[in-house]
């Protein structure tokens, strides 16, 4: 509601926050080579040293609020580290992309299930995307279905040397043969 009712009391109170963040990753920095892998385990495979922001309620906002009062604090963070990375595990990254664009220094994004990959690939050329797959999907998805689904995504996202497709948030209702016809299409995969 402060974007709207308070805006400079928000601006301050996200400020403060991105400065932590900032005093925090430093630190950790200096004590490990990985500080973001608790964010996405993908990271230790891909691009261990990188600063990964998570991003999990930027999908309740518009873009014109993310620029307004987000964008900056994702821009101080990629100032910040040598590499950055945003991690967004909504449904929608493609309503905020043309946002993320704005992050100099942005080497790698969690594009949450559901988005418009062949959008945010566009968007973002040049930027390694880790691909969420639906734990939910997963669930419910035949194995055709399934393949469907994550062949479509790797074509949609695929740039050599810039894409990965994972499932996170397995729970234990998912039957072990899913999460095997998962690996098995997500390895079989040829572009």
């Amino acid at each position: 509601m402060d974007y709207y009712e308070n805006p400079e009391l928000a601006r301050k109170l996200l400020d403060v926050c991105t400065h932590l963040s900032i005093d925090i990753g430093k630190r950790l920095y200096e004590v490990s080579d990985t500080v973001s892998a608790g964010v996405t385990g993908i990271l230790r495979k891909t691009i261990p040293g990188i600063y990964l922001t998570s991003n999990c309620s930027v999908d309740m906002v518009s873009l014109e609020i993310y620029k307004e009062f987000l964008l900056p604090c994702d821009k101080a963070l990629a100032e910040a580290f040598p590499e950055f990375g945003i991690h967004h595990c909504g449904k929608s990254m493609e309503h905020v992309v043309e946002g993320y664009r704005e992050v100099q220094n942005l080497k790698f994004t969690e594009v949450g299930a559901f988005s418009d990959v062949k959008k945010v690939r566009e968007v973002l050329p040049d930027v390694f995307l880790n691909l969420r797959y639906s734990p939910v999907r997963l669930k419910n998805a035949t194995f055709e279905e399934l393949k469907n689904d994550v062949v479509k995504m790797a074509r949609d996202g695929y740039v050599e040397g810039l894409v990965s497709i994972s499932c996170v948030g397995i729970g234990d209702d998912v039957p072990d043969e899913k999460v095997r016809d998962f690996l098995k299409v997500v390895s079989s995969i040829r572009i």
